[in-house]
């Protein structure tokens, strides 16, 4: 199953298991404009770097707007995620449309979350928390 990695904080050390797995096709890093000029100098493969915008959810939706896989993993880039736990997201994401894994990362079919946000933006929500928007039970799995 190929998918796609989104990060929402930066932190290089997180990106390995990503940027090793070929059935990771993209990453989409969310960054400050510092972080964007700096990452833009030297750019890792497959990675496109996105501006943060003035809240996370509305990073994220626009983050979404480079996605191409039909999968997408979501992290905030603190946990660093080894192999057996993109092996796991993946196994279950087969199983169920949206994942939380361990506090580390979220796991979404991605017309789902970003149809989610869209209707939450649309709506006026609270999107203190923008995986909660999802009009469904989200699968946590340790």
């Amino acid at each position: 199953m190929n998918y796609s990695l989104l990060i929402y904080q930066s932190n290089s050390h997180s990106l390995d298991a990503f940027l090793n797995d070929s059935r990771c096709k993209e990453i989409i890093q969310l960054c400050t404009t510092e972080e964007l000029m700096t990452n833009s100098a030297k750019p890792q493969s497959k990675t496109l770097y996105v501006p943060f915008q003035d809240s996370l959810y509305t990073s994220i939706f626009n983050g979404l707007k480079g996605v191409t896989q039909e999968d997408v993993i979501v992290s905030d880039g603190k946990t660093t995620l080894q192999m057996q736990d993109i092996d796991t997201l993946l196994k279950y994401l087969n199983q169920w449309p949206a994942i939380q894994y361990k506090d580390a990362a979220y796991a979404f079919d991605t017309r789902l979350l970003m149809f989610s946000l869209q209707k939450a933006l649309e709506s006026n929500q609270d999107l203190s928390d923008c995986f909660q928007t999802i009009d469904m039970e989200i699968k946590t799995i340790e």
